[in-house]
């Protein structure tokens, strides 16, 4: 059992704004500006894959494919995977074979990531700071690529 002294500090807290009232309303923006980011970010890239979609064969003047809805599932599956607080948008390239090529840049380092079909991508990365210069392949665990990610932004 509480003292009344304990009784009344509780109900102080509840009624007064104090310390930790005040942290747990800056979580609660925190959270919301965090799912607005998500927001804007994944709306971007549900924008962009929709332009690709629209690509026809020749859509280079040449005879490149279409992207293939089965490589576009994996690389949007793969960008929700790698998605965490503050990573940048990528730049989404169509690749002539009908894959998708994203890039991520900062300054002169980069990620690039080139999936030709699902469970199959090449991967470059380049952070001078660090000298950190690597190719890789994926199929489908890209922790890798999540942790290169955090490094480069």
């Amino acid at each position: 059992m509480h003292s009344t002294t304990e009784q009344k500090e509780y109900g102080q807290r509840q009624s007064v704004p104090g310390p930790a009232s005040e942290v747990a309303m800056q979580r609660v923006q925190d959270i919301f500006r965090q799912k607005n980011d998500f927001l804007r970010w994944s709306k971007y890239i549900e924008n962009r894959f929709d332009q690709l979609n629209n690509l026809e064969r020749g859509w280079d003047s040449y005879d490149a494919s279409p992207i293939r809805y089965t490589t576009a599932k994996f690389v949007g599956d793969m960008l929700e995977a790698l998605y965490f607080d503050g990573l940048k948008t990528p730049v989404i390239a169509p690749l002539k074979s009908g894959g998708i090529q994203l890039e991520w840049h900062r300054g002169e380092d980069c990620l690039e990531i080139e999936v030709e079909r699902p469970n199959f991508a090449n991967c470059y990365i380049c952070i001078e700071a660090d000298d950190i210069e690597d190719e890789f392949r994926i199929k489908s665990d890209f922790s890798k690529i999540r942790e290169m990610l955090k490094q480069l932004m």
